[in-house]
């Protein structure tokens, strides 16, 4: 059960400050990423896992909350940047067509549309994201974990506080 605002849904949330609010989550997520990684530096090779396990549980629990659409969508997102920046900027264009189309039409329902479109896009794009830096959380814990367990093999009497002998 999440209860982060990532659940939040366009009816609970005024449409002008929806995209605000999605980005306060990201803001949010990234801050508690970087304190878990400034914590992960002081801890033992123990402590380390125990977290990448719960931000690898976290990662299934975004990507379930979030309603990924696709693995393959997620795989592009975290290995291929340039394709994501790409789709990104054709969304934009097109939503800079439907806007300039709208002002030319002066069509309130059209305008509202495009409105919607661009906030779902917005939207989408910041799920996106939170999808790719929960991946880098991941990845940032493993290899921090991976340079304690180096560093264990390599020099036993290094075993960090804590770290039961």
């Amino acid at each position: 059960m999440s209860t982060n605002s990532e659940s939040t849904t366009a009816s609970e949330v005024n449409s002008d400050t929806l995209v605000d609010v999605r980005l306060d989550d990201l803001r949010n997520f990234i801050n508690r990423f970087l304190d878990s990684v400034a914590s992960a530096e002081r801890e033992n090779h123990e402590q380390v896992q125990a977290r990448i396990a719960e931000a690898a549980e976290a990662t299934e629990r975004v990507a379930g909350d979030l309603k990924v659409k696709s693995d393959a969508a997620t795989a592009a997102v975290t290995s291929h940047w340039q394709s994501f920046t790409d789709a990104l900027s054709a969304k934009k264009a097109e939503v800079d067509a439907q806007i300039t189309e709208r002002a030319q039409e002066r069509d309130v329902r059209r305008a509202q549309e495009a409105a919607d479109k661009a906030e779902r896009i917005a939207d989408d794009s910041v799920s996106v994201a939170r999808i790719a830096i929960q991946n880098a959380w991941v990845a940032v814990l493993d290899a921090i974990d991976a340079a304690l367990y180096a560093k264990d093999l390599t020099d036993p009497s290094a075993t960090p506080v804590g770290k039961d002998a």
